[in-house]
């Protein structure tokens, strides 16, 4: 279990700082937190009450317990979006390897508390397809959560979630044709998983198809402007593409984020 918050005193001078900073920077930034950042911009309430490029605007607290396929979190997240600021507090739990928001308030600008309805549950037919995929995967059995991926889309061929997956298990077992083609089409349907445009950006990069990476890098970042990790992925790429100006550009936005790799590799370059 791994706790943290504004609660904690930091002390002992600069390297515990640093510390401490690198412990917050992968707790901001592990699964369950993506999750419910995720969970809480799309959701009809906070939208309405924050307007648009909700995001994270401070220090998260909470804590959670991660045991591969099972797990439990709780997260009280400061927001802010293009119409002021709020508050919200999300518990979540982890099934077959897949987070999800079990139950939520918020508090806005107005001051009052509202419940936020939860994510469906398993029992919906294609999350449960999802997680029992995700299951087979992680068990080693890849041909069998193949088989259940293309049942899924079968029947739901714009579920981005599942065809990156597909693209994740079809790149693993050396597919990397269909792999490219599902993870194509889960970028274009705006899939909202940053796993899912590093393997965009992997699979694209062996053939230095760098302007489709920048765009499909653009555009989730204009969903998710402060992922530290999402503007070191883009810096590497304007780089290959011999654009050092904005590859600095995007470190030092990533460095300011608190990534540790984005700040040696802007000193690195600029020398300060």
């Amino acid at each position: 279990m791994l706790r943290i918050g504004a609660g904690i005193v930091v002390g002992g001078g600069l390297l515990v700082g640093v510390v401490f900073w690198a412990v917050y920077g992968w707790v901001r930034d592990s699964a369950p937190s993506q999750a419910a950042q995720v969970f809480l911009s799309e959701h009809p309430i906070v939208q309405a009450d924050l307007g648009e490029h909700i995001r994270l605007s401070g220090m998260l607290q909470g804590k959670f317990s991660d045991q591969r396929q099972t797990g439990s979190a709780r997260f009280t997240l400061p927001l802010s979006g293009s119409l002021g600021k709020g508050m919200a507090e999300v518990q979540l739990a982890k099934d077959g390897g897949l987070w999800r928001v079990t139950s939520g308030f918020y508090q806005g600008r107005d001051g009052v508390r509202r419940e936020l309805v939860a994510q469906e549950e398993e029992g919906d037919d294609s999350r449960k397809q999802l997680v029992h995929a995700h299951r087979l995967y992680k068990s080693g059995k890849s041909q069998e959560a193949i088989a259940e991926l293309n049942a899924l889309l079968e029947r739901f061929p714009d579920d981005a979630e599942a065809l990156y997956w597909r693209a994740q298990i079809r790149a693993r077992l050396g597919e990397n044709d269909a792999a490219r083609e599902d993870i194509l089409r889960a970028v274009a349907l705006k899939v909202d998983l940053r796993e899912a445009y590093q393997l965009h950006d992997s699979l694209l990069a062996r053939e230095h198809r760098w302007e489709e990476i920048i765009h499909a890098w653009t555009e989730y970042l204009e969903r998710h402007p402060e992922d530290d990790v999402a503007l070191l992925e883009r810096a590497g790429t304007w780089h290959h593409q011999g654009d050092e100006a904005r590859a600095l550009e995007d470190l030092k936005r990533s460095c300011e984020l608190d990534n540790a790799q984005a700040c040696a590799l802007h000193r690195r370059q600029t020398g300060q």
